[in-house]
């Protein structure tokens, strides 16, 4: 039996740094209210759930004041994270996730988890021409 899946969307695998290898990092805007920032996420379908840096909530004015840390683990050990809800968009479109900021990560990209973007999304991986397939699905009743 065959299944096919047609994704919407296609984006070329890139470096979010010079010189690294490339791999599946998407434009993505984080929103707080009215403000907004970009960066890069990496599409990480082995993380649990999405993450970038303690920084990128200083400049969405974020208050992480009585935020409890959560304790995250992940292939480079453990790091203290701080969980709130924020609206993200790729690719356009908008969904909303339990976005957390930690010490324990670069400036350089996020990581985008299964919490938002795949439970968002219907994601695939085309190693062979380096690229990302993915379309945003209906929203859950």
């Amino acid at each position: 039996m065959t299944i096919s899946v047609r994704y919407g969307r296609l984006e070329a695998y890139r470096a979010p740094i010079p010189g690294q290898p490339a791999g599946p990092y998407v434009p993505v805007r984080l929103y707080n209210g009215g403000l907004s920032r970009d960066t890069l996420g990496l599409v990480d379908s082995g993380a649990d759930v999405t993450l970038f840096n303690v920084g990128f909530a200083a400049l969405l004015n974020v208050d992480l004041t009585g935020v409890p840390d959560e304790r995250v683990g992940g292939v480079g050990g453990a790091t203290l994270v701080k969980f709130v809800p924020l609206q993200l968009a790729v690719g356009g479109s908008r969904f909303s996730d339990r976005v957390g900021f930690t010490t324990g990560i670069g400036v350089q990209f996020g990581l985008l988890g299964r919490t938002g973007f795949f439970r968002a999304c219907a994601v695939g991986f085309d190693e062979r021409q380096a690229r990302l397939l993915y379309h945003f699905l209906p929203p859950k009743p």
